[in-house]
């Protein structure tokens, strides 16, 4: 049993246009849901601009989006114009949501949404199945969010996105009144690094809203999302160095060693319009110089969004050690936990910490 489906449950119930001024509050659902009209609201278009939405998306006509807690349709419908060649999967727990979404669309002549009924511990998606996932006013109700993130991932296909919008935390004319009831933006990009999912777009152009675009790390060896800009890891293949060009990366720092064909790297790195940047670190004896361009690297605005990476990701660690205990002055206890994080074994700690007791005497 996928125990964190169960938190779909809340996928259409609780809708924020219930808590607009204009809007009454008529009989529920079966599940106690607002009735689907209540999605429908005249001014939603106004604030919610559903067109707008889907433009930034820049779906092609054969994708298969899933629109996650799809409700009454309210964005299942013009995604569904748009995909001339694909489709939309509509996923809800409430068969009086999905049933008004289906009427809908045979009204406007709309044949290609697949409503989905699901139960609380179904899982919705297929593996590599959907190009786009979609959760709009939808992500603030799921309980178990960084048990789910995994589930979404993985039905994605290759290249796939995730695509979030919600309600800024803060008292606003339309939304959920308690904040309770509302995600701040940070926290979710704090989720969604841990769930290396990079946030590729992050737009404004909603008025009550975030609208967080993302997409999965490609599936570099121990590669972590280290912070919203920084990717740490392994050696990347040379598909994965595409994909990142393709996510707007603009440096990778390599820390290997021209025997372990950081010169060949280099080339494919410059022909895909990256910088390249080559530390070449063979043991432990670090050299000063060494740290101070990882370090003036590190520091450059303009290097970021940026790959780190050596064969496993334990030199990438322990460079980000010296760097942050000697040039960046930040405490010891700290600085270890990043680097171990990043990757730093214990066979690389020590010989480290050694040499920083050594240069503090």
């Amino acid at each position: 049993m996928n125990t964190h489906i169960r938190y779909f449950l809340p996928l259409a119930l609780l809708c924020p246009f219930l808590c607009s001024e204009s809007v009454s509050q008529p009989a529920r659902t079966a599940l106690g849901n607002p009735p689907p009209s209540v999605f429908e609201s005249p001014d939603r278009d106004e604030w919610q601009r559903p067109e707008w939405v889907i433009d930034q998306l820049n779906l092609k006509p054969t994708d298969i989006v899933a629109d996650i807690g799809a409700g009454s349709g309210f964005f299942s419908r013009p995604f569904a114009r748009r995909l001339t060649q694909g489709k939309v999967i509509a996923v809800d727990v409430d068969p009086e949501m999905l049933s008004f979404l289906g009427k809908k669309a045979a009204e406007s002549g709309i044949t290609n949404i697949e409503s989905r009924l699901i139960k609380p511990d179904d899982t919705p998606l297929e593996p590599n199945s959907v190009d786009l996932i979609f959760l709009s006013n939808t992500l603030h109700h799921i309980s178990s969010r960084e048990a789910y993130y995994p589930q979404l991932i993985r039905a994605l296909k290759p290249g796939g996105r995730i695509a979030n919008i919600d309600f800024y935390k803060r008292d606003l004319p339309v939304g959920p009144r308690d904040l309770d009831h509302k995600l701040a933006k940070q926290a979710v990009l704090n989720e969604f690094q841990r769930a290396n999912l990079f946030v590729s777009w992050d737009l404004s152009g909603l008025p009550y809203q975030y609208y967080l675009i993302a997409t999965p790390l490609p599936p570099i060896p121990n590669g972590l999302l280290f912070d919203a800009r920084t990717v740490t890891g392994g050696r990347p293949s040379s598909e994965q160095l595409g994909r990142l060009a393709e996510l707007g990366f603009k440096t990778v720092l390599n820390l290997q060693t021209e025997a372990e064909g950081s010169v060949a790297e280099g080339k494919i790195v410059k022909a895909l319009g990256m910088t390249y940047v080559n530390i070449p670190i063979a043991s432990h004896d670090i050299k000063t110089d060494q740290i101070s361009k990882f370090s003036e690297t590190l520091t450059k605005s303009d290097n970021y969004p940026m790959l780190i990476h050596c064969q496993s990701s334990n030199r990438v660690g322990g460079l980000i050690l010296l760097h942050e205990v000697l040039n960046q002055n930040i405490e010891l206890a700290s600085a270890l936990e990043a680097a171990r994080r990043a990757g730093l074994k214990p066979s690389l700690e020590r010989p480290l910490l050694q040499r920083i007791t050594a240069e503090r005497e």
